[in-house]
């Protein structure tokens, strides 16, 4: 595979840049990387392979195992992945040759060592998380962790769509409201007298109101870490297709399948006063 060449303009000088530097100048004249499309690698002791994690939200990343070393490989370095890197001290960091074999340590002119010839394999498939505990005992058994998952607050707030409130208070509000209304909505009951209402808008109800994303709901302005993809943490939960995973910061997590939730209808609502099982969620 041909790679096309590029110059770049530095101090009055051409340099040639296989890795085609983007850069600009600064009020003070100096130079500023804004982003390189040269591949890298980084090795790292095998024992430190948990800080892997940091990665997770950089797309396209690889890694294999030599002997006690991880190696992790990318095609493109911008600033904030750059930034990432540089915080595992750990890591000893390597531009890959246009050959595709040798690697020159950052700072260095000439290669010095050359990439593994090994099998590579996605890094969310390397690194295996481990969910939070679930208030449900004994499903952890299939899992094998290696970095757990965990809420962190976020600075991007979502409109919520799942709005946990209780029975009496959905039941009082949705026994009045136009079936125009309700046909936004699914909801489930829960046996000690909660009910979780999917759907946007939400209701004008008091309660934990969350952002829900393919069946992953957090409260809102929560976010997990590693920011992995939200497929990623299906998985984990073990998610069937219409299942809902309530996930608190606290690290619990109530999961509630798919066929505890009916569509809101004033009969469906009515009649879930007295009933004890059908679409109750036992949570």
């Amino acid at each position: 595979m041909s790679r096309t060449h590029h110059t770049v303009a530095i101090a009055g000088k051409t340099w040639p840049s296989w890795n085609a530097r983007l850069v600009t100048r600064s009020d003070d004249g100096y130079i500023k990387v804004i982003s390189m499309t040269a591949p890298w690698t980084i090795r790292l002791p095998q024992a430190q392979a948990g800080l892997l994690s940091r990665l997770f939200h950089i797309p396209a990343i690889r890694v294999c195992e030599v002997a006690d070393s991880v190696w992790v490989r990318g095609d493109t370095l911008d600033e904030a992945c750059d930034l990432t890197l540089r915080s595992i001290a750990a890591a000893d960091f390597f531009w890959i040759e246009p050959d595709g074999e040798q690697l020159r340590e950052r700072a260095a002119r000439v290669p010095t060592s050359r990439l593994p010839g090994v099998d590579w394999q996605p890094l969310h498939q390397f690194v295996q998380l481990e969910r939070p505990a679930s208030v449900w005992p004994g499903e952890l058994s299939d899992v094998v962790p290696r970095v757990a998952l965990e809420l962190m607050p976020s600075l991007d707030v979502s409109e919520p769509n799942v709005l946990l409130t209780t029975q009496a208070a959905w039941t009082e509000y949705a026994v009045t409201a136009p079936q125009v209304r309700l046909d936004r909505w699914r909801f489930a009951l829960a046996s000690d007298g909660r009910a979780l209402i999917r759907g946007e808008p939400l209701p004008p109800l008091p309660g934990e109101r969350f952002f829900e994303r393919e069946g992953i709901a957090v409260l809102a302005g929560w976010t997990w870490f590693p920011s992995v993809d939200v497929a990623v943490v299906r998985d984990v939960f073990s998610l069937g297709t219409n299942d809902v995973a309530l996930w608190w910061p606290s690290d619990a997590c109530e999961i509630l399948r798919g066929e505890q939730f009916v569509a809101a209808t004033r009969s469906a609502v009515r009649s879930s006063q007295n009933v004890s099982g059908g679409h109750h969620a036992d949570v």
